[in-house]
């Protein structure tokens, strides 16, 4: 393949999983069996991407590289990584390889546009992954337009980035017409037609017919709509034609992807647990396992204070409490909090919590108290990688213990208990997701007398440093630190709490 089958594969964009933004120093090198499609603006620092299969990519400022989906690579001669990435899910199987573009003509108009998604990703307003799409193929389309950039006027660019803005905001009027966008771009229709073409790769409506077939699929998705509203709400006026085109883009009628949607089974029916006020007294989780035991336990219902234990907490940059498991819930992603109190020093101890989340960038934290940049650093995280759980330790010398667990396909369909053991007297660390069965790793040689504390705050959302760049997009609720190793009689008892 070639960098045509890009376009050429006609693929649709399901999901924006993260956008990121921002010059840091990588805690790691190599990736490995990622798990989205990336776009990514090199803005400076040149660097290379060295891919297991032999390719070589040479990232420097004006350049976009697509990451596909499964690739593992390992990234030399970087000292510092200033760009944004757009990472994403698509709905086909392809099977198209790492691939460069120089938009060094376009530098400005592109840049923009990955700085409005990464603004919209951390706004998440209402419509922001339909926003962050439609940016997406505008990209795409500029990028596959750009051996026809000469043809185009640069003044021409910037007018034609008004309009585009304008049919992403109004893609689902009945009345917008080729004509009007012309007239928005002070052209003929025959020439706005001819430069929109040049500069995107298609017309203006048939892009226009995409963003509504991508909404439509996530008005779908929701549950919400019948067919024939959601036809309507996308701006189709005939019912006929919405299935036609949908069809032609999906490969299946609209019926039969809402029936087929509606009968894929969760994994676990927990995933979509309905909200119940958080059990108290003797019906609390505190109760079941002694409160002699309990370090901290944070039900998170409108505050980051613990409901029992021997520590104290203070928030850190910005919470919001949502809807959760039981009562309410952190939902953190720009936000922390700070344990004060309490590190596990060379003790045995558990962590407990249920998280949701759409998808995280690498691996921000769930708990720490190391600088989060190395994992040979000094102490402990418990971090969230895209498909995994993920325990390390380090002394600040080449010992270090990584040890994951991986999520259920359905992971981002709602709700996921997450167990940590700590095992100093065994040697072992073990993890379980959703209650499956423990994943065990033993403890080297190196860290097995090893204090794991350090002089940093210990955080839940952060590294020890506070400063960590890759948030942690989740939401978190009935989160529980444990003194000592919660047995099998402990876990057996938190399920039927839960889940039973």
């Amino acid at each position: 393949m070639n960098r045509e089958d890009l376009f050429t594969v006609g693929f649709s964009i399901a999901e924006i999983k993260n956008v990121w933004s921002g010059n840091c120093i990588p805690r790691s090198r190599r990736m490995e069996n990622s798990s989205y499609h990336a776009l990514v603006l090199i803005l400076s620092d040149p660097h290379t991407y060295l891919f297991d299969d032999g390719t070589e990519l040479h990232a420097e400022p004006g350049y976009i590289l697509y990451l596909p989906e499964g690739s593992s690579y390992r990234i030399s001669d970087i000292k510092t990584c200033d760009s944004v990435a757009v990472h994403f899910t698509i709905s086909e199987k392809t099977n198209i390889p790492p691939l460069r573009f120089s938009v060094k003509k376009q530098m400005s108009a592109i840049s923009e546009m990955f700085q409005t998604a990464s603004r919209f990703w951390k706004r998440k307003t209402p419509g922001y992954q339909l926003k962050i799409k439609s940016l997406l193929y505008q990209i795409l389309y500029m990028i596959q337009s750009n051996t026809h950039s000469d043809y185009v006027p640069s003044s021409q660019t910037v007018q034609f980035h008004a309009v585009m803005e304008y049919i992403i905001d109004h893609y689902s009027d009945t009345d917008i017409t080729v004509r009007k966008l012309a007239g928005m771009a002070g052209m003929s229709e025959a020439y706005f037609r001819r430069q929109f073409n040049r500069l995107y790769g298609t017309s203006p409506l048939q892009y226009i017919k995409k963003l509504r077939l991508n909404r439509a699929v996530e008005l779908l998705d929701s549950d919400m709509f019948p067919v024939h509203e959601v036809a309507h709400g996308v701006g189709y006026t005939s019912e006929y034609y919405f299935y036609r085109d949908f069809k032609r883009s999906t490969g299946t009628s609209p019926k039969k992807y809402e029936k087929e949607k509606r009968s894929a089974p969760l994994v676990y029916p927990f995933r979509t647990h309905e909200n119940a006020p958080t059990p108290d007294g003797e019906d609390s989780v505190v109760r079941l396992l002694g409160e002699e035991r309990i370090v901290a336990y944070f039900p998170f219902d409108s505050s980051v204070a613990p409901d029992a234990g021997r520590i104290t907490a203070r928030e850190g940059g910005r919470l919001r409490f949502v809807e959760g498991y039981f009562g309410q819930a952190a939902q953190f992603d720009d936000g922390f909090v700070t344990l004060e109190g309490w590190q596990p020093g060379k003790s045995s101890f558990s962590v407990a919590l249920w998280m949701k989340t759409d998808g995280v960038l690498i691996d921000p934290c769930l708990l720490s108290n190391k600088d989060w940049k190395s994992g040979n650093f000094p102490g402990f995280v418990l971090a969230l990688r895209a498909k995994e759980v993920v325990f390390n330790a380090g002394n600040g010398t080449v010992s270090r213990l990584d040890h994951m667990c991986r999520l259920s396909r359905d992971y981002n369909a709602g709700w996921v208990y997450v167990i940590l053991i700590v095992d100093r007297e065994e040697g072992e660390v073990r993890i379980s997701c959703d209650f499956e069965p423990f994943r065990s790793a033993t403890i080297p040689a190196a860290l097995k007398d090893a204090s794991f504390d350090t002089p940093l705050q210990l955080n839940i959302g952060q590294d020890g440093t506070g400063k960590f760049e890759l948030h942690l997009t989740a939401t978190l609720d009935e989160y529980l630190i444990v003194e000592g190793v919660l047995t099998d009689a402990d876990v057996a008892a938190l399920k039927a709490h839960y889940v039973q």
